[in-house]
């Protein structure tokens, strides 16, 4: 299915390319329409220069991905995302189907069977969780609310059950606690953003991409020049 999802969105980008590679082609070709030097190359580069732009950005966003994974970082290419929470302990969430995440005390080790994590809030050393626990081995999905709460002591690495959300934030509020879950869409989105690495990587991508841009618009405008030259020369009678 992943497959097939990525083939349909590379079709839709390719699609898309090529419907703004046609309007530039007709953009410097209205632009041009007296010029004969440079005009075949000047369409072809306007009509093809979109598809490049793509592909260009796939690879360059591939290869960070790749470099991440080599690293041992979260990356998009496997889809696996650490939300770090307090003491070691931090949230494991697949960004296609974040209602299976879970809590784990260590990289590679369960902890205390706490998955399916709807939400989840750090107060000091503990962990105020809502998750699901499905009856049977057909009842998970992500329409499923939480129906499950659980304190976790990071420290003594214990847990303590409630069996309604209002139990967990009145004990929470005893101990001092305001409770505020947070989602694990929202985990997800934190985790998953671009820190001050991505962010240079993305400057560094795009840089080249904006030079050229403008290095192609000087050019056109001087086949404007051009064509605008040649339409003020006198015709001979």
């Amino acid at each position: 299915m992943e497959f097939i999802g990525f083939v349909f969105v590379q079709i839709l980008l390719v699609a898309a390319a090529a419907v703004v590679g046609a309007i530039c082609w007709l953009v410097v070709r209205r632009a041009t329409y007296q010029v004969t030097i440079g005009r075949s190359w000047a369409l072809l580069i306007a009509f093809l220069f979109p598809l490049l732009v793509v592909f260009y950005l796939e690879a360059g966003l591939f290869a960070y991905g790749i470099a991440e994974y080599a690293l041992g970082k979260d990356s998009f290419l496997n889809g696996i995302y650490h939300y770090p929470l307090v003491n070691g302990y931090q949230l494991v969430i697949f960004d296609k189907m974040p209602e299976m995440a879970y809590i784990e005390q260590s990289a590679g080790s369960d902890t205390n069977g706490v998955s399916e994590v709807r939400a989840v809030q750090v107060a000091g050393n503990l962990l105020l969780v809502a998750a699901h626990r499905g009856r049977d081995a057909f009842d998970w999905g992500r329409d499923k609310p939480a129906n499950a709460y659980v304190a976790i002591d990071t420290k003594a690495s214990t847990t303590t059950d409630y069996p309604t959300l209002e139990a967990l934030r009145l004990d929470a509020a005893s101990r001092g606690i305001s409770l505020h879950l947070t989602p694990t869409d929202e985990a997800l989105s934190r985790a998953a953003s671009p820190g001050w690495a991505g962010r240079i990587f993305l400057v560094l991508l795009l840089t080249p991409l904006a030079v050229l841009t403008v290095w192609l618009l000087r050019k056109l405008r001087q086949l404007r020049r051009r064509s605008t030259v040649l339409g003020q020369q006198p015709h001979p009678a």
